[in-house]
Formats: C-alpha cells, structure tokens, sequence
C-alpha cells in the first residue's frame, strides 16, 4: 500500500527557512539542491553577460538565479537564468515571475541532471516557455528546445556549434566559446 502524502503549496514553500539551499516544488513534490559547484557557476554566468549583451533596454531582462518562477499554487522553481520580453515584463513582480519566463536556462550537475531533464523539462513544455536550454558544462554541450505547436522540439546547433535565440534576436551562443575557458 502507497500513501501519497498532501502536495506542497507555494504559500509553504515560500515558509521554509533562509538556509542556502533552492527549494522548489513541482506538482507539489519538494527538491532541495546544495550550493552549485564552480563549473555551474561558472555557465550561467557567461550566458548571462551574453544575454544581457545582446538585449536593448527596449527588448527585455535577463534575470539570474534565484528568482522564483511560479506556474502555480504548487509549481514553483528558480532556474539558473530567465529571460523576459519587454512586454511581457509584467509578469514579474519584482519578487516572482508568475507565468512562463520567454527563455530559461538550467545548468546541469550530477545531483539535478534528471530533474533538470525530465521533471523541469516537463514542467516548462507545460506551461509553454518558448525556449528551454540545458548546459551541461561537464560534457561541454548545450541542447536547446523551442515550444512549438504545442511542445518542445529540440533545436540542432548549425554547423559552427552555435544557436541563435529566437525571443531575442541578435543573441547567438556558440558553445565552442561558452566552454573554452572553463577549466581554466
């Protein structure tokens, strides 16, 4: 015999102590992950000075983790880095983004790879986040997923390595770059 216990709540969720860890819920299950080591810091923060790069004032915000992203009374997560669309900025509150983010990213470790791949995968795909990029610093990769007619399909980097986002034009990642200093 199962027993499935009552799902989390934000509201609850948001209760839990300052502690350094990211708590997050999705269909009301709890996941609580460690501080993020070098190499995954090390990621968002080059996509972060390239999104930020390539944006105007009047073409959006790029957001670093932790921002909560709430897509429900018992969705909330805090990806590595998300990006607004000027004018859908009205979705952030100045505290949590309360619909789906135009771009999110989420670096991978051993300890979230499977979450950050299949749980959070789901999760965006539902909710329809327009752009979905998984780094894996580790194998030095990026695989890149845009919402549509109704799903993800994954996006295949052109010959060079690169991808070209398509919520912010003028931003192209080459993966060649993003990852030949980080072992340094």
């Amino acid at each position: 015999m199962s027993v499935r216990l009552r799902k989390l709540t934000v509201e609850e969720l948001e209760a839990f102590p300052e502690d350094g860890h990211r708590y997050e819920i999705i269909d009301g299950d709890l996941s609580m992950s460690h501080a993020p080591h070098q190499k995954h810091q090390f990621s968002p923060g080059l996509l972060f000075r390239a999104f930020d790069a390539a944006r105007s004032a009047q073409s959006g915000r790029v957001y670093f983790s932790p921002v909560d992203v709430r897509f429900s009374l018992h969705d909330q997560v805090q990806p590595d880095l998300s990006y607004l669309r000027r004018e859908r900025s009205w979705i952030y509150s100045g505290i949590t983004v309360n619909d789906a983010p135009d771009s999110v990213v989420e670096v991978l470790s051993p300890s979230n790879r499977t979450y950050d791949e299949v749980a959070k995968f789901q999760l965006y795909a539902s909710n329809g986040v327009a752009e979905y990029r998984n780094v894996d610093s580790g194998r030095k990769g990026i695989r890149l997923f845009a919402f549509v007619d109704g799903s993800f399909s994954e996006v295949v980097a052109d010959a060079s390595g690169s991808f070209a986002c398509r919520q912010l034009p003028g931003l192209v990642i080459v993966q060649n770059e993003l990852f030949k200093n980080i072992d340094a």
